[in-house]
């Protein structure tokens, strides 16, 4: 007797890696293990479901879904595989797809994070200095109005030379962190991105492993 045999079909796409931002201006190289995690993981998978808008739900789409590596390379082939060789292209390219922005978006967010809030720290840093300048100003008048007294003017220099040394170091702390943002804005500007996709997945030309035929089970 004989049986129909479903074809499916296999597309593929290629997705780079590159180093990512980590802490001290530190680049840290990809984990293909745990990237492959990601790539396979519900949250991907979902983010994949609302872009193609399909039925099928996340556990079913990971049932279909392949990521390989080769060992000490930067690259994961993606493989989706349906009984519809248009759907398994378009599938296996929206997870790509939706990886490398996930990678991509986490990068950018580190350095956008970093211009933010040292830009933030830095605004904190030249308010106190406007406030240090105005109590060393406010000093120097009652020094002026000291009169000779030894002791007052030896009691307002002290303080005076408390207040000019945090001004040094507050504008230290400004300038350091006016390099931080540019150079964070410099990077953003002029990196390459954190993953992209090498090649686009295609539809297979043909269905995978036997030809499309009445299989022969018995005699």
């Amino acid at each position: 007797y004989t049986t129909a045999r479903t074809d499916t079909y296999t597309s593929t796409a290629t997705v780079l890696l590159r180093p990512t931002p980590g802490a001290a201006n530190t680049q840290v190289l990809p984990n293909l293990e745990r990237e492959r995690e990601v790539l396979a993981s519900t949250k991907t998978a979902d983010e994949v479901k609302g872009k193609l808008a399909t039925a099928a739900t996340a556990t079913e789409l990971l049932k279909e879904l392949k990521v390989e590596f080769r060992p000490d390379s930067d690259v994961m082939q993606v493989s989706f595989t349906s009984t519809d060789k248009a759907a398994a292209a378009v599938t296996a390219q929206a997870f790509a797809d939706v990886y490398v922005a996930q990678r991509e978006n986490a990068a950018t967010a580190y350095y956008q994070t970093t211009i933010t809030t040292s830009t933030d720290q830095k605004n904190a840093a030249t308010k106190q200095q406007g406030e240090l300048s105005t109590q060393i100003d406010n000093l120097q008048n009652e020094r002026a109005k000291a009169n000779g007294n030894a002791q007052a003017i030896a009691t307002i220099d002290t303080q005076l030379n408390d207040l000019r040394s945090q001004l040094s170091t507050l504008g230290t702390t400004a300038r350091n962190l006016d390099n931080l943002i540019g150079d964070a804005q410099r990077t953003l500007a002029t990196r390459s991105p954190a993953a992209e996709v090498l090649r686009q997945a295609s539809p297979a030309n043909g269905p995978d492993g036997l030809p499309s035929l009445l299989l022969l089970i018995g005699g």
